[in-house]
């Protein structure tokens, strides 16, 4: 995420922003379809990062009970219990997730 380092961010809030990345990007191969786009930005006065995960589809991503035995599941509780602030939209055949993690999150 060199857009990060570019902005000063580094160490943990990257490698938390890379790991939900990583999630969002997983649903939207998994579940959307067609191009899928990736937003960056600062907000809250670059006191956190917003990075939103958009793909053509019209589904509504939620969180799940994953049971133990499930091999998947877990991506949004992921999400919900390491970012600041996330949640989703759809609109005209477009969903996109964001999530929000601080600046300086540490692990």
């Amino acid at each position: 995420m060199s857009v990060l380092a570019g902005w000063g961010i580094t160490g943990a809030a990257v490698e938390r922003a890379q790991l939900l990345v990583s999630e969002l990007v997983s649903n939207a191969v998994l579940h959307g379809g067609g191009p899928i786009r990736l937003e960056v930005r600062e907000v809250h006065g670059g006191s956190s990062v917003r990075v939103e995960v958009c793909n053509h589809g019209s589904g509504q991503p939620r969180l799940r009970n994953a049971a133990p035995q499930d091999i998947s599941g877990r991506g949004l509780q992921l999400v919900d219990d390491l970012s600041r602030d996330w949640g989703s939209a759809t609109v005209n055949g477009e969903t996109s997730v964001w999530f929000e993690v601080q600046a300086d999150a540490a692990v």
